[in-house]
């Protein structure tokens, strides 16, 4: 299939996180149905993305606007009990459709593949830090729900953790791919200086148990503006990719 053929299975995929966001509250056992089904789709986008061009690109897979909805609708499956249970069970849906939004404004073409890009490592790296970035929003998400409601809830607290796991080991599968392709384990670049800056925020939070007068509130408005933080520098990223050439129009 060609790419812009592809597009039609994630815009049905998109029509299912959007009637998932849309019925959430009123027919949450009708979302059991829809939103697999747009995991199902989405995953089905992905790989034929990465076909489109005749010939295997498994980056196609894990460009960060096409895959990020998808992480953050597997992670509302993952967490679906806990979420019922401190009635957040609609709380990340809207999440999942307003990225999915997001994706459509996007370069649809695929980065072509070179030879410092063929390594395992790669792929790894983008994996890991695109569900460890779908962590860092998942978390800001709640905890702007725990201001908001002023509820006792740590949902985000643990999520948050969970992405710091998922972006420490980006960041080591990322040194290997830079000590493969430019024989160091890692750049004074910007693109590196910012994963670095995003782990020491992290980092820091985590430790923030250990430090008086950090309370869950405060924990939360920390999270909100690291997610901030994320999200600015992944629009940067997505802004200088513009620039470079693209295959399968």
């Amino acid at each position: 299939m060609k790419l812009h053929q592809v597009f039609f299975i994630y815009y049905a995929a998109g029509a299912c996180y959007i009637a998932s966001a849309a019925t959430s509250r009123s027919k949450a056992a009708l979302v059991r149905f829809i939103l697999p089904a747009g995991i199902l789709l989405n995953i089905l986008f992905l790989a034929g993305r990465a076909f489109s061009a005749g010939i295997f690109l498994p980056l196609a897979i894990v460009e960060e606007p096409y895959i990020l909805p998808l992480c953050l609708a597997v992670l509302h499956e993952l967490t679906r009990r806990k979420l019922s249970e401190d009635n957040h069970a609609p709380a990340l849906i809207p999440l999942v459709a307003l990225f999915w939004c997001a994706s459509l404004f996007c370069q649809r073409w695929i980065l072509p593949p070179s030879a410092k890009s063929d390594t395992l490592f790669c792929f790894l790296f983008f994996l890991t830090e695109t569900a460890a970035h779908a962590c860092f929003f998942a978390a800001a998400w709640f905890a702007a729900r725990h201001i908001w409601r002023d509820d006792a809830g740590k949902l985000y607290h643990s999520i948050a953790v969970w992405g710091f796991v998922l972006f420490s080991a980006s960041q080591i599968s990322g040194a290997i791919w830079c000590y493969l392709g430019w024989s160091a384990p890692f750049m004074w670049s910007n693109r590196h200086l910012q994963t670095a800056a995003v782990w020491v925020l992290y980092a820091n939070y985590i430790h923030l148990r250990f430090i008086e007068g950090w309370s869950h509130r405060k924990k939360a408005w920390l999270l909100m503006a690291g997610a901030t933080i994320v999200l600015t520098f992944a629009i940067w990223g997505l802004l200088v990719e513009l620039t470079m050439h693209r295959v399968g129009g």
